[in-house]
């Protein structure tokens, strides 16, 4: 069978639809090649989601160790004795007590005292602990113990006050004897001596002992009071140093150079500033909200009267407001600054 002759028309569509099928087949070509690279990059992720799965999972099993770490430390700085050990002892444990030679470290004694308030002589014993034979004396030796007082019962003062009025202006009129610690009367007609108030404030601010531990420990020696009333007692005591402080604020202010210094401080729960002022040997010290200019000149060192060194804070090139003048005899500032 003889095929008819194509046409020109029909010969040029059959060569664009050959393009088209090369074409074609050439994208079919890309695409596959498209298609294995993301394959690959599948398997490749599917990998790393894998492994950081894994590492995932054990950095949230170190994070938990850590917090139960944390945990285990803040009970124990709160524990007022040690815990029992739970670790495995060491198989080769040092020996306790004072190592020998040069690791003996600073050998030290008490020493021996100067007043001695009784004697006591002890004997050999009738016969020989160990064989029963009579003992013989060879030398005396001494052995000094230093112990504290038995308690003793507090004393007690009446002050016979004869209260009177003056003539004149007809006001009441109410003497005071040096010893005594404040004029209540009444229902606060009983007080703390003077000796009392001042271990009450020295417990409270040179040990920091709160208020409540201070009346046990005052108790202990005899003397009941409250935890109240030793934070009354503190309080007078501090008013009655108000004299001797505004004296030392003022030897500040008559010192030729004054270094001052600030730390971190909290009063009431909130954050405060320390301000230390260091004199020609007198330091005192202020508690103020911020730790600007304005705070270091409303203290102390703010109005000086000394000569060519003085001067508000900061204001001698020379001297640096937070370091110590080089000075002889200068005291040195405070030290210990809080960190931020």
């Amino acid at each position: 069978m003889v095929r008819p002759a194509m046409t020109a028309g029909e010969g040029g569509r059959v060569g664009r639809q050959r393009q088209t099928v090369a074409w074609l087949r050439e994208r079919v070509g890309v695409v596959e090649a498209q298609c294995r690279a993301v394959r690959a990059d599948r398997d490749r992720l599917a990998g790393q989601v894998e492994r950081l799965t894994g590492e995932n999972q054990r950095l949230k099993a170190r994070v938990g160790e850590l917090v139960a770490r944390v945990e285990e430390l803040r009970r124990a700085g709160k524990r007022q004795a040690a815990p029992f050990s739970k670790d495995r002892p060491s198989p080769h444990p040092r020996r306790p007590g004072r190592k020998p030679g040069a690791a003996y470290g600073i050998r030290a004694r008490r020493p021996v005292p100067e007043r001695v308030d009784r004697v006591v002589s002890v004997g050999l014993p009738a016969c020989c602990p160990r064989c029963g034979a009579e003992p013989e004396v060879e030398r005396l030796a001494c052995q000094y113990q230093e112990d504290l007082p038995p308690p003793q019962t507090s004393v007690i003062t009446r002050y016979d006050l004869r209260i009177g009025r003056c003539l004149g202006c007809r006001r009441r009129v109410q003497p005071r004897h040096p010893e005594q610690t404040s004029d209540a009367l009444g229902a606060a007609g009983v007080q703390l001596g003077p000796r009392a108030a001042a271990l009450a404030a020295w417990c409270s601010k040179g040990l920091g002992l709160p208020a409540g531990k201070a009346a046990r420990l005052l108790g202990q020696l005899g003397l009941k009071v409250t935890s109240g009333g030793v934070t009354q007692a503190v309080a007078r005591a501090a008013r009655r140093c108000l004299p001797a402080d505004a004296a030392l604020a003022e030897g500040v202010r008559h010192s030729p150079v004054v270094a001052p210094d600030e730390t971190g401080w909290r009063v009431g729960g909130r954050r405060a500033w320390l301000w230390a002022f260091a004199g020609q040997g007198v330091t005192v010290d202020r508690i103020a909200a911020h730790r600007g200019f304005d705070d270091a000149k409303a203290g102390p060192g703010g109005g000086l009267r000394g000569g060519a060194g003085a001067g508000r804070v900061g204001a001698v090139p020379h001297v640096h407001p937070r370091r110590p003048p080089d000075l002889p005899g200068a005291p040195a500032a405070p030290r210990g600054r809080a960190a931020g």
